[in-house]
């Protein structure tokens, strides 16, 4: 059955099947929506157990909001997303020093 509609829909739908295809997930949203997630939710989306999501949350590593009259809490997609980056930023700059090293010939295997 083929997709018909707007050519920007189609592009992201194509995108969407062929990350998924390959093992990655995704997410659509919308920019001006206001969405917020638990954080169970969270901890899902970024592939880490819930007592760690809790530390990053206590430590102010993502930032979260206290729901009123209880312990229970809010994050933001724009928070998970932005620490989402952080680690993929700070991935590829440890592959890209790592690969110096091996490139220098400074690497010795045991």
């Amino acid at each position: 059955m083929p997709l018909t509609g707007p050519a920007p829909v189609a592009r992201a739908s194509y995108q969407a099947v062929r990350e998924q295809a390959v093992g990655y997930r995704f997410t659509i949203s919308f920019p001006d929506a206001v969405h917020e997630l638990s954080p169970t939710q969270a901890a899902a989306e970024l592939g880490v157990s819930h007592p760690l999501l809790v530390k990053l949350l206590d430590d102010g590593t993502i930032a979260s909001r206290q729901l009123p009259g209880g312990r229970h809490r809010k994050i933001a997609r724009a928070d998970v997303d932005a620490y989402q980056a952080k680690k993929a930023t700070r991935r590829r700059l440890i592959a890209e020093a790592m690969n110096e090293v091996v490139t220098a010939g400074d690497y010795l295997p045991e």
